[in-house]
């Protein structure tokens, strides 16, 4: 019996629909469509509150808000995760960067609670970034931002693909390292 398809979430911190992280995730998901099922998370589209520091997560499992119950499900159970986004202002968009801070729950778990792993299911994570320049502070700061979520959450960074200078006509896609992370990705399929 052949093994079912991996799950992969990308979460798509642009507003735009035919953006050049648009462009990216296709790119991405076209490579590996075959091996994974693919849900590709539009942060534009949902409207969570945002973190209150009210600690109810420090003694509990999960959130006092519910809003982002189905999007904590499928991120548990994905086999991989993709965070792509445009840089704004050294950082993410405010729905992702929302999104980030609503991980919170799994910080808590992790440092107060002590609850090794936070998530059971171990992951592979990947970071594409699209700048309107080449600025290598701004990638570097949300990677690192990528890092530590991923690290709380079971999953393995395996690296980030930039496609800079996008203010330009001369911004270079696909890039070579979208290639290979697509290929990480292959081969963790294969395990």
């Amino acid at each position: 019996m052949e093994n079912p398809a991996k799950k992969m979430l990308i979460i798509n911190g642009s507003p735009r629909k035919d953006g050049c992280t648009s462009e990216m995730i296709n790119f991405f998901a076209g490579k590996l469509s075959i091996l994974y099922d693919i849900t590709v998370f539009d942060c534009f589209g949902n409207a969570f509150s945002p973190c209150c520091a009210c600690g109810y997560c420090e003694e509990n499992d999960g959130c006092v808000y519910s809003d982002m119950d189905g999007f904590f499900v499928t991120l548990e159970d994905s086999d991989a995760i993709v965070i792509a986004s445009p840089v704004y202002f050294l950082s993410y968009p405010a729905p992702l960067k929302n999104i980030i801070d609503r991980c919170q729950r799994y910080y808590s778990a992790h440092f107060i609670r002590r609850i090794r792993p936070t998530v059971a299911r171990p992951k592979l994570g990947a970071l594409l970034l699209c700048g309107g320049s080449d600025n290598r502070f701004a990638f570097e700061v949300m990677e690192k931002q990528a890092k530590q979520i991923y690290s709380i959450i079971n999953t393995k960074y395996a690296g980030m693909a930039v496609r800079s200078n996008t203010d330009s006509p001369a911004g270079i896609f696909p890039s070579e390292r979208l290639e290979e992370l697509a290929e990480d990705f292959i081969r963790f399929c294969d395990q």
